[in-house]
C-alpha cells in the first residue's frame, strides 16, 4: 500500500502530490495502529520519525501531571485526518526523547515519515517543510482556541463547546466524506470531565440535560451525535456564551 495511498485519500494527494517523487514514495510507509496502541511513547528515543494521520483519530497524553488512578493525565487535545504529529523530534538531528505519548483513540492509519526524510526535504524541498509547519501551527491554534474557549465559561457551555469540537473531529477523520448519519463520541465521561475542568458527576448532569433536549443521544452509555443535534449543541453554545 506505500503508493496507492495517494489515490485512497485524497486530501493527502493534494497536499503531498505536487512534491513527491519516486524516491519519496518508497521512503514513506503507511502504518496501522489499532485503538488504544501507542504511535509513540513519551521519554522513548525511536526513530524520531513524523507521522501524517491519513484517517482515525489519536490523543496524546503526558506523565508530567500525574493521575492517581493511572499515572497518565489526558490532555484534551486530539490529533485527527490531515495532521502530523513528532515534527520536534524528527527536526532535532539526532535521537530525542519523545515529549508526550500519541495513542490511537480510534483506529489509524498514518503515514510514517522518517527523520532522513525529513531532513532531505529541509534540503531540497523547503517549501513542503513549510507546508508542513504552516499546517502544524493552524492546528495548534486551533488548539488553543478550544481550550481558552472551555475555560471561559460555566460547565454547561464549555461541555457544549468542546462536544461540538469532538463531532467535527470524529466526523472528519473516521467516516466517509458523504456521511450523514451518528457519529460516536469515542470519550469516556471522565476524559470529557479532564478535558473541561469539570467532575465526572458534573459531566452526568450536564449529558442528561443535552440528551433531555434532544441535542445528544446515549446509546448503551455511549455518546452519539448526528448533524441536527450538533447544530442544536452549537447554537446553544453560541447563544450563551
Amino acid at each position: 500500500m506505500n503508493n496507492n495511498w495517494l489515490d485512497q485519500y485524497p486530501e493527502a494527494a493534494v497536499f503531498f502530490g505536487p512534491f513527491l517523487d519516486h524516491q519519496d514514495l518508497e521512503d514513506i510507509l503507511v502504518s496501522r495502529f489499532p485503538a488504544g496502541s501507542p504511535i509513540m511513547e513519551e521519554s522513548s528515543y525511536d526513530d524520531s520519525a513524523l507521522y501524517y494521520i491519513l484517517e482515525g483519530v489519536a490523543e496524546g497524553m503526558t506523565s508530567s501531571l500525574a493521575d492517581i488512578e493511572n499515572g497518565l493525565y489526558y490532555v484534551p487535545s486530539k490529533v485527527g485526518q490531515g495532521s502530523f504529529t513528532g515534527f520536534f523530534e524528527a527536526t532535532q538531528g539526532k535521537p530525542t526523547k519523545r515529549r508526550l505519548s500519541i495513542y490511537a483513540k480510534t483506529d489509524v492509519t498514518a503515514l510514517k515519515i522518517s527523520q532522513s526524510l525529513v531532513y532531505r526535504w529541509a534540503h531540497f524541498k523547503p517549501d513542503l517543510l513549510l507546508n508542513i509547519f504552516s499546517r502544524i501551527l493552524i492546528g495548534s491554534w486551533k488548539q488553543r482556541e478550544v481550550v481558552s474557549n472551555v475555560n471561559s465559561f460555566n460547565s454547561n457551555i464549555k461541555l457544549a463547546i468542546h462536544l461540538c469540537y469532538l463531532y467535527d473531529m470524529y466526523l472528519h477523520s473516521c467516516y466517509p466524506p458523504e456521511y450523514t448519519g451518528s457519529v460516536r463520541i469515542m470519550d469516556t465521561h471522565r476524559e470529557l470531565g479532564y478535558a473541561v475542568g469539570c467532575s465526572i458527576r458534573t459531566v452526568d448532569r450536564c449529558i442528561a440535560r443535552f440528551c433531555e433536549e434532544g441535542s445528544l443521544s446515549l446509546r448503551r452509555g455511549k455518546i452519539h451525535m448526528n448533524q441536527s443535534q450538533y447544530e442544536l449543541l452549537l447554537h446553544y453554545a453560541e447563544t450563551h456564551s
